[in-house]
């Protein structure tokens, strides 16, 4: 299993080990555990405080890196090697008595701790995994009621396609499984997550979603009780495929009634486009988030977006803007912007507003980019919030 250099780097490090070691296997008749049976004999072949001895355990094949006549363990279920066989050659030195490169109040903060079991799943390829493993291996050493299995998930592959990850809602698309089902979750219009749902527990198939929650905090009424939306395009069957464009508007002159902003959890899902086609609406620019229409959402669609309703267009011009707030007097003012490189502070600092009038301003691009690539302009939409349908209090139906 070891090639030469691998062999003498790993019995230069066993030199550190100072009490007697366990390597407890797991093992099968499978090639797998050939594998695993031949690599622990190469270890403990190094060291003569190192030996191997066989044991059952739900995965196989695994062995346990266990001080002799204690507790302390860790557990590697399938080869840590690639990345993770610098984690296999600390745990090692750290279970056989070579104490952690930890400060002791952080130590002594982890003997504290009452202790669990953690499960991590890794790729012998990913470059961040072994940080994690080490650390959670490291506080099994110095706390024997925690208990940690890295589990290399090209060995448990049915184990880890039965599972549901919570991911940073900004991961890239193209960084997806393809079988999976990912949806994105928003609280109260903030996006907190994403899930990725594999194997069983992708029940709506492969494919994204937007998951809408609300926060409890609105009027309450008699016998309602706040209500989940999902919102799911059933063309889409691969989340790691781009999200649809569509075309946007040609101009100015062909703005609608109404500006409708998606909730953050579609836009992240990349459902715009499928909620564009519900709305009847079109995107104000290229790749913004912003969708032109002249009819109001339904209950069906309400909770997905937040709807304005269009009083007029003026162009994106600090002077134009401080005449217009001085002129009509204009004290509170609600700035809203995308697709344009100018930040909503700047202007309220530069406009100054002081007066009793208020207004809502939404700064965009409106039309296609130039024959050149030149940007469309950039224009100032005022418009007026609108008070859309009202949510049923019915149980959630996703909405397709």
């Amino acid at each position: 299993m070891l090639d030469a250099n691998a062999t003498a780097q790993l019995k230069k490090y066993l030199e550190l080990v100072s009490l007697p070691l366990e390597l407890a296997a797991s093992l099968d008749d499978s090639p797998a555990s050939a594998k695993m049976r031949e690599l622990l004999g190469e270890i403990a072949a190094l060291s003569p405080l190192v030996s191997v001895v066989e044991e059952s355990n739900p995965r196989t094949p695994s062995f346990a890196i266990r001080r002799v006549g204690t507790e302390i363990e860790v557990r590697f279920a399938g080869l840590p090697m690639g990345h993770e066989f610098s984690s296999l050659v600390l745990a090692l030195v750290q279970v056989g008595g070579h104490a952690p490169r930890l400060d002791e109040e952080t130590a002594e903060a982890v003997r504290r701790l009452e202790g669990g079991e953690f499960v991590t799943y890794m790729s012998l390829t990913c470059q961040n995994c072994p940080t994690v493993v080490q650390a959670l291996n490291t506080m099994s050493v110095l706390n024997p009621r925690i208990r940690h299995v890295a589990v290399e998930g090209g060995a448990f592959k049915d184990e880890v396609e039965a599972l549901g990850i919570k991911v940073a809602p900004g991961i890239d698309h193209a960084a997806l499984p393809a079988d999976a089902h990912v949806q994105w979750v928003s609280v109260g219009g903030d996006v907190v997550e994403a899930g990725i749902w594999c194997g069983p527990l992708a029940v709506e198939g492969p494919g994204r979603s937007a998951l809408i929650l609300p926060t409890g905090d609105g009027p309450h009424v008699p016998g309602a009780h706040p209500i989940a939306r999902t919102l799911r395009d059933p063309d889409c069957h691969d989340p790691s495929m781009p999200p649809v464009q569509l075309a946007p508007l040609t101009g100015v002159e062909d703005l609608g009634a109404y500006i409708h902003e998606p909730d953050g959890a579609v836009i992240r899902a990349g459902l715009v486009a499928h909620l564009a086609e519900r709305l009847g609406a079109t995107p104000v620019g290229e790749r913004i988030a912003y969708l032109s229409g002249d009819q109001l959402p339904d209950s069906d669609l309400a909770p997905f977006v937040r709807s304005w309703r269009v009083s007029e267009v003026l162009p994106l011009s600090l002077k134009s803007l401080k005449a217009r707030v001085r002129e009509r007097d204009i004290g509170r003012l609600d700035i809203h912007k995308r697709g344009v490189p100018v930040a909503p502070e700047i202007v309220r600092s530069a406009v100054r507003p002081s007066g009793e009038a208020h207004e809502t301003w939404i700064m965009t691009r409106i039309g296609s980019p130039g024959e050149h690539g030149e940007r469309a302009r950039g224009v100032v939409v005022v418009a007026e919030p609108c008070q859309t349908a009202p949510l049923s209090t019915e149980p959630d139906v996703p909405v397709s």
